[in-house]
């Protein structure tokens, strides 16, 4: 999971991004062709791989940027 270490904060903003467009896990999952696990992993930022691939299908699904999937500073702050 992308998580600063010294606060615990995590990075991925997928849950954030899935609400706003108001689709579900399961359709996020389905639009992305991932597994609905996988999307699940990803919405709770507990993935202990984060895989680019992933990350880009997840992206695409939601109309979004990689970038935008992935909190900056001040946004963790």
């Amino acid at each position: 999971m992308l998580v600063d270490m010294a606060t615990g904060t995590r990075f991925l903003r997928v849950s954030e991004i899935r609400e706003q467009a108001g689709i579900s896990v399961e359709e996020l999952a389905t639009r992305a062709d991932i597994a609905y696990n996988t999307a699940l992993s990803y919405e709770r930022d507990v993935s202990e791989l984060i895989s680019k691939k992933v990350l880009r299908k997840i992206a695409k699904a939601l109309g979004v940027r990689v970038r935008d999937l992935i909190a900056d500073d001040e946004e963790t702050n």
